[in-house]
């Protein structure tokens, strides 16, 4: 029987910041293109900062556990500014699900919960996510999702010699 990974997508606490730490470790370091931080500047290396911003109130990770303890597999934050002019967007950051269990669906369901998420907070209109041109299957995920690119930041994202251009995408609530 296949994992129906919907029912098990759950948002994380200050309790969780451990495995998270974890999680956001390994997701640095097996795909550095895809992610703006990198091992040694990453907020989540404190785990006192970790867990508090676990618990902010618009400002979520949602993440899966993997079967037989194989602690958390997946995970992809979604967050609301508090500033009043901006209250009507939501952006969703950090997607990632560990090598061993990709193409199962972890990531859609993820995505669904983002989104989930994001229709349940009063006001919020539209929903921006930005994937690496480096990440082509990331980015037909979202784009089968309803995100709809609207640019192309060129050479964002630096990892030794390389640079790797963002795809900004949008999706209307």
């Amino acid at each position: 029987m296949q994992t129906k990974w919907s029912d098990r997508v759950r948002v994380l606490t200050s309790s969780d910041a451990g495995a998270y730490q974890r999680l956001r470790t390994e997701m640095l370091l097996d795909s550095p293109a895809s992610f703006l931080s990198a091992p040694g500047d990453d907020i989540a290396e404190d785990r006192a900062v970790l867990a508090k911003k676990l618990d902010e109130a618009e400002n979520k990770v949602l993440a899966i556990e993997g079967e037989d303890g194989a602690g958390l597999i997946a995970a992809g934050g979604i967050y609301r500014s508090p500033r009043l002019k901006m209250r009507h967007y939501a952006m969703i950051w950090g997607v990632y699900t560990s090598p061993a269990w990709r193409r199962r669906g972890c990531s859609r369901a993820l995505m669904e919960g983002a989104i989930g998420l994001a229709r349940s907070w009063d006001g919020v209109e539209m929903i921006n996510i930005g994937v690496s041109v480096n990440a082509p299957s990331a980015l037909r995920l979202y784009e089968s999702l309803g995100f709809v690119a609207w640019g192309r930041e060129p050479r964002v994202t630096r990892v030794g010699a390389e640079t790797f251009d963002e795809i900004h995408l949008a999706m209307e609530l």
